[in-house]
């Protein structure tokens, strides 16, 4: 049996993890900048890892397990899980 393979989308995690920040700060709009402080990585690294679309796993997972946010809502937008 053949696994399939999953394709990550750089943007929809990206946007997860601001929604998630949003409600976290109560604000309406999150910036690169902040993701960048709160994934702990300088904000040039962020920009040229999204320019790249380079997820950030080892950082996302970080922040997941430090705010307890399930990290199968941030990679794949399964909530039911």
């Amino acid at each position: 049996m053949k696994i399939q393979e999953y394709k990550y989308n750089f943007a929809m995690i990206n946007s997860r993890l601001k929604d998630i920040m949003a409600k976290r700060f109560d604000c309406d709009k999150i910036y690169d900048k902040e993701l960048a402080y709160e994934l702990a990585v300088t904000p040039s690294y962020y920009a040229v890892a999204k320019k790249r679309k380079k997820i950030l796993f080892e950082e996302i997972l970080y922040y997941c397990h430090l705010n307890n946010i399930d990290i199968n809502w941030i990679l794949f937008g399964a909530n039911d899980i």
